[in-house]
């Protein structure tokens, strides 16, 4: 395996990637081209979360994935402002295409794989990829950016069914030990730093992806809880109705309990009791499944 840490932009910005590549061996098949999957931790656009970086990659590692784990720019690194981090991730999916020779990918079969935040930045990808302002920004045409597959763990896509929900929320005050505010003012710090503190009916329409579903989406595959606190399980389920009216294909699966950030629901991931869950952590399983199904391998 090689493992290789580099900075995405060469001449700006504090986005990095860390890629995890498998040997290609004589014994097994030194030419074999590897499917490969893209990572976005998720995090608030405030950090992105080690849970939900380097565990995945190992995990789709370990069932014959190239993986790159995107530390796209977050709040701690320079302004989060949408679009910025969603340059990083179409960058990341060029970066990959064109180095899928060196790297022994298939680049026909380019999976992006988000958590949270990191699925409302894999969400925007895949409704925003072939439009001018990601292009323009990459210098490129849009099949370099376009991922073939979309995975998406608990991701934040409708910022105004979340705060509907969140003013019906007796536990909106709870506070996130991680983060050391409550559910509410978190949600609040998101939604400003993706806007950028623009509060305007067209600034928060622009910035979440519900509301750019198009029929040139690719595969999705959502996973979320309906017990989760913190991203309401209406965000998967309104985006799925998106989806079905589009006609893309997707398969979602909501589990009964377990709250928000789950990762792989094992003690890989699980630092507290709160983030193990052994029936949503089947969702790698039938993830690999609809991976496996779509890139017919």
């Amino acid at each position: 395996m090689l493992v290789e840490k580099k900075k995405l932009w060469e001449s700006s910005g504090e986005a990095y990637y860390v890629k995890y590549l498998l040997d290609n061996t004589p014994e097994i098949d030194e030419n074999r081209k590897h499917p490969a999957v893209i990572i976005c931790p998720g995090g608030g656009y405030m950090v992105t979360s080690d849970r939900e970086a380097e565990p995945i990659a190992l995990q789709f590692l370990s069932a014959g994935y190239n993986t790159i784990v995107l530390r796209y720019t977050t709040q701690d690194k320079g302004n989060a402002e949408y679009p910025t981090p969603l340059f990083d991730l179409a960058k990341m999916v060029l970066t990959v295409r064109q180095n899928a020779i060196d790297w022994n990918i298939d680049p026909d079969k380019i999976a992006i794989c988000g958590f949270s935040a990191g699925g409302h930045l894999c969400a925007s990808l895949a409704v925003h990829w072939q439009d001018s302002f990601l292009l323009e920004r990459v210098g490129t045409v849009p099949d370099m950016i376009q991922p073939n597959a979309v995975i998406l763990g608990y991701p934040l896509l409708d910022i105004v069914h979340t705060k509907q929900m969140l003013d019906q929320d007796e536990m909106a005050n709870i506070v996130i030990p991680d983060f050391s505010m409550t559910k509410k003012e978190f949600l609040v710090e998101v939604n400003n730093i993706v806007t950028g503190e623009d509060d305007s009916v067209e600034r928060i329409y622009g910035v979440y992806p519900i509301n750019f579903v198009n029929k040139d989406v690719p595969p999705v595959f959502i996973w979320h809880t309906a017990a989760d606190t913190l991203i309401y399980v209406g965000n998967s389920l309104k985006f799925a109705l998106k989806l079905e009216e589009y006609k893309i294909p997707f398969e979602m699966h909501i589990f009964e309990t377990g709250d928000h950030g789950l990762s792989l629901g094992t003690k890989v991931t699980g630092n507290h009791e709160s983030f193990l869950n052994e029936d949503a952590a089947q969702w790698l399983k039938l993830a690999l499944r609809f991976l496996s199904r779509h890139f017919e391998i």
